[in-house]
């Protein structure tokens, strides 16, 4: 799998592009992407356009229910039933602020454990791939330390949810980003690792 997020030529507009290996979906597994996105106050007007962007992805990628979680000092989960581009659009945005990483993981885990357990209860014969993306253009500043949360969130999933199958992709769009908090991510959450001759994390 490979993830590009990249500005167009000297332009203010950027283009994702997120290719899935065929060894990912050759069965057929049923794949919801969770989008975690920086809406902290030095993202401006970026942060809607990056929801723009990773709209078309859930046409052109997903095959599941997606989620969009927005987060600053606080985490905002606008939808977990997004299943066009134009319905993600079509999402209003919530107030900027500061910058709190673990509460926007915690609120997407969060949708991806509801899901798991929905599965369980109802004996689904289909087993969904979850994708959690992250993006962020700078330092956590605000509430508990991703190296502090990110292992308990860690433990809650294997404990609450043993078996999901979850890809991780962190994507760092300023040099302030963290490339150690991306992998510290990745160690904790993530069970299906992505191919290793891919690009998982972009920074």
């Amino acid at each position: 799998m490979t993830c590009d997020l990249h500005r167009i030529g000297e332009t203010d507009f950027w283009a994702a592009n997120l290719n899935l290996s065929s060894e990912i979906n050759k069965n057929n597994t049923p794949l919801a992407l969770h989008f975690v996105i920086d809406n902290s106050g030095s993202m401006g007007g970026m942060a809607m356009e990056v929801r723009n962007i990773f709209s078309e992805l859930v046409d052109s990628v997903a095959s599941a229910p997606c989620s969009l979680t927005l987060f600053s000092q606080h985490a905002s989960l606008l939808s977990d039933q997004i299943k066009s581009s134009k319905e993600m659009i079509g999402l209003p945005m919530v107030p900027q602020g500061m910058t709190n990483i673990p509460a926007g993981v915690t609120k997407a885990m969060d949708v991806i454990t509801a899901t798991e357990m929905s599965e369980v209860l109802t004996n689904s014969s289909e087993k969904t791939h979850h994708i959690l993306i992250l993006l962020t253009d700078g330092l956590h500043n605000t509430g508990p330390a991703p190296n502090k949360e990110f292992p308990i969130i860690g433990k809650q999933a294997r404990t609450n949810i043993p078996n999901v199958q979850l890809s991780v992709i962190v994507v760092g769009i300023t040099r302030d980003s963290s490339t150690s908090m991306g992998m510290l991510l990745k160690t904790n959450i993530e069970t299906v690792p992505l191919d290793s001759s891919s690009i998982s994390n972009i920074y």
